[in-house]
């Protein structure tokens, strides 16, 4: 299956534990578009390309066709968006996938759920490596995946939802 490799690329560890004031460029984005899926951005959170900042550029730079999401007010907490193509599938393997991509990143992926969502499967899972924790929850439509990851102890959950159930295929 296809899905594993494509999944794979998407494991990425976050900015954590920095809490500091970003420099922002005039430039706000209110959505964003990944793959063939749109949604809004979250009240209090900017694209961190957005920041004039030399780390925030070196993470985005590190992220080649990822969305980064942080909080106005940098504190750590990290949203990363990114859509990538695969082979349909309407029953995904979240149990493998979870697991192999925890064991790439040397993390421990628990609570591993399968469900659906407006016909598409979607996996959840905790994430967990050193102090990093998160949540990966990835949505197969067709032949695209929509991921979502938050990243980081205090990632506001209602962003990361709102992310989830606003995203639209098909824009």
């Amino acid at each position: 299956m296809k899905t594993l490799p494509v999944v794979l690329a998407l494991a990425c560890v976050a900015v954590v534990g920095c809490k500091r004031k970003l420099h922002w460029s005039e430039t706000r984005a209110t959505q964003i578009s990944a793959g063939g899926f749109t949604t809004a951005i979250p009240a209090g959170w900017r694209e961190a390309s957005e920041a004039t900042d030399d780390d925030m550029q070196k993470l985005v730079a590190q992220q080649p066709g990822a969305h980064i999401l942080v909080k106005d007010d940098f504190d750590g907490a990290t949203i990363i968006v990114k859509s990538a193509d695969t082979e349909p599938t309407a029953e995904p393997p979240c149990d493998e996938i979870a697991n192999t991509v925890a064991k790439q990143e040397g993390a421990t992926a628990t609570n591993i759920v399968k469900s659906k969502l407006e016909n598409d499967g979607v996996c959840r899972w905790n994430y967990k490596k050193d102090d990093v924790e998160g949540e990966y929850w990835i949505r197969f439509h067709d032949k695209q995946l929509f991921a979502v990851m938050c990243f980081a102890k205090g990632t506001d959950a209602a962003a990361c939802d709102q992310i989830r159930t606003s995203a639209r295929p098909g824009a």
